[in-house]
């Protein structure tokens, strides 16, 4: 009897995968750094970045940075909400390349295309939406340390958190976006072919 192998030849995706990147400052919000070899702390205002997939407008990734990202300091580390192979995929990248580490390129976007931004469309409704509803969503959770705060005066003292209970809240919530917006949008879909 003779022995047969079948080699399996997997296709590559040649269509582009549009990847759209935004970053806000959390202004409510206030996290506690330490700064080393200081016996001191001290509070400052993070950043929160986001990457979405452009068609499906679904935040796949995320990052909490105390510094604003840039050339000189670079994301180096992203969260990424569900496992997502992202090698070898034709993506395109709408951002500056100097905004991520070479370590963080290396790993997950070695095949990609960075284009930056131009003027006409930097504003992205989708991200800006999402983004400003997890800093409003995060701000308002109660496990800020400031004493004696309410609702009133949330808006005059930002609250205090630390970055991992920061990252974790962000993450529960960009999923519940993402969810509500597939949701929606199947909603919709469903209404325009009745």
């Amino acid at each position: 009897m003779k022995n047969t192998t079948t080699v399996w030849k997997v296709g590559v995706n040649r269509d582009p995968i549009d990847i759209d990147f935004d970053c806000c400052q959390m202004d409510a919000l206030l996290v506690r750094e330490n700064i080393s070899k200081a016996p001191y702390t001290i509070d400052r205002r993070p950043y929160l970045v986001a990457m979405a997939f452009r068609q499906s407008r679904t935040v796949f990734c995320f990052a909490i940075t105390i510094e604003a990202p840039s050339i000189r300091n670079p994301i180096k580390e992203l969260v990424f909400l569900k496992p997502i192979f992202l090698q070898g995929l034709n993506l395109i990248i709408h951002a500056e390349r100097g905004l991520f580490s070479q370590d963080l390129v290396d790993r997950h976007f070695s095949k990609a295309s960075f284009v930056p931004k131009h003027p006409a469309s930097l504003q992205n409704i989708f991200l800006e939406r999402t983004l400003s509803k997890v800093i409003h969503a995060t701000s308002g959770h109660p496990y800020y340390d400031a004493p004696n705060m309410n609702a009133f005066h949330h808006a005059e003292r930002p609250a205090t958190t630390t970055l991992s209970n920061l990252t974790s809240r962000s993450r529960g919530l960009i999923g519940a976006l993402n969810t509500a917006n597939r949701r929606t949008a199947w909603m919709r879909h469903r209404s325009e072919d009745a």
